[in-house]
């Protein structure tokens, strides 16, 4: 699940509150629908340690969805990926697009 920034500019009275969170939550959903395209991000948005890239790249692991077809048995057995590197990973991910790994 990639986490979606919507800014919305308004003004809110008392009165009209309910139904604007009902707007904003309707701009929410149209915006979760619109699936985030994970071929077109490098894994450097992540901003990992150079271990980290020089691991997934030499791995063959250059955008986003790529990392995310692996689960963590798979990643750990990768040479030079160990649990620390994994738990940078994770952190990463869900940081930064509050995505978590299988």
């Amino acid at each position: 699940m990639a986490k979606i920034v919507v800014t919305i500019s308004m003004e809110i009275s008392q009165t009209d509150s309910e139904s604007t969170l009902q707007h904003v939550a309707e701009i929410v959903k149209k915006a979760k629908a619109n699936e985030c395209h994970y071929d077109d991000i490098p894994i450097t948005t992540l901003r990992l340690s150079i271990r980290a890239e020089r691991v997934l790249q030499a791995n063959g692991i250059y955008v986003l969805a790529d990392l995310l077809k692996c689960n963590s048995v798979s990643l750990t057995k990768m040479r030079g990926l160990g649990s620390t590197t994994y738990r940078e990973i994770q952190r990463a991910l869900a940081r930064k697009y509050d995505v978590e790994l299988r």
